[in-house]
């Protein structure tokens, strides 16, 4: 292409979003417009009378240039559209890492209450319950990743057994004690076993209101509730000098639950 026509072509493309269809449409104005010119060249027009030949010469590219910014680059609702789909990729993309870490936290919790949930069937698997028949495992989490395990005992004197979850946290005692963040409770003939009253209260000694209690079946986590759901109206002690205990003794409860 000569004189000036390889330009006008690359501003058709540029102008036409590399669209082939809207890049035709530019050459083809780009051609009616330099026969129109060269049909007009050295012919007086209306008005303005005869038009210089190098006028007439650069009107296609000028016109061209001019009609493709208005129609074609310009138009609002093509900017439009192109800056929703350049923003919805954004927004997508965004969406698609956000998604991707929700999902990496989601499957890193459920992980580790699985462990737990595994954690109390081995435990159940050692309970004694020759009257009952009925075994339950419990197992417990502290902050720092420590699991204590436990399981029901019974003993001919029927109230004299205890719960797995007393189990659970007589070893829990034993360890250190700690912050308890998470608790899994099984029993074998009883799908989403929640703890007893007694233990419930016991539970809620070393333990917070949004402490997690995974109720479990045979499978694995069948339901997630809080300490706060289980125990809303829990009993309190009040420790104080003139109270039920010394400041100390306060001291000494609250160094458990750190």
């Amino acid at each position: 292409m000569t004189a000036g026509k390889g330009y006008i072509a690359l501003a058709a493309l540029i102008f036409a979003k590399w669209k082939p269809v809207n890049a035709m449409f530019a050459c083809l104005l780009f051609g009616f417009l330099d026969a129109l010119a060269i049909r007009l060249q050295g012919s007086p027009l209306p008005i303005i009378g005869k038009v210089p030949v190098q006028f007439m010469q650069a009107l296609p590219y000028i016109l061209t240039v001019i009609l493709l910014a208005g129609f074609i680059a310009g138009d609002p609702a093509a900017c439009r559209r192109c800056a929703l789909r350049q923003g919805t990729l954004r927004v997508d993309n965004s969406a698609r890492r956000e998604r991707r870490v929700l999902d990496m936290i989601i499957g890193e919790n459920n992980q580790m209450s699985h462990d737990l949930f595994e954690a109390a069937k081995t435990a159940m698997a050692k309970a004694y319950a020759p009257y009952s028949k009925f075994p339950v495992g419990a197992a417990l989490r502290t902050e720092d990743g420590r699991v204590f395990t436990g399981a029901n005992i019974e003993v001919a004197s029927y109230p004299e057994g205890w719960c797995a979850e007393t189990t659970a946290l007589g070893h829990y005692i034993m360890g250190g004690g700690g912050k308890i963040v998470e608790i899994a409770v099984l029993a074998e003939r009883m799908a989403k076993c929640s703890p007893c009253g007694g233990c419930r209260q016991r539970l809620a000694e070393f333990c917070r209101p949004e402490t997690k209690l995974y109720l479990c079946d045979n499978t694995g986590v069948a339901e997630t509730v809080t300490m706060g759901d289980m125990l809303p109206m829990v009993f309190v002690a009040t420790f104080s000098n003139d109270g039920l205990g010394s400041n100390e003794e306060l001291a000494q409860v609250k160094r458990w639950l750190r």
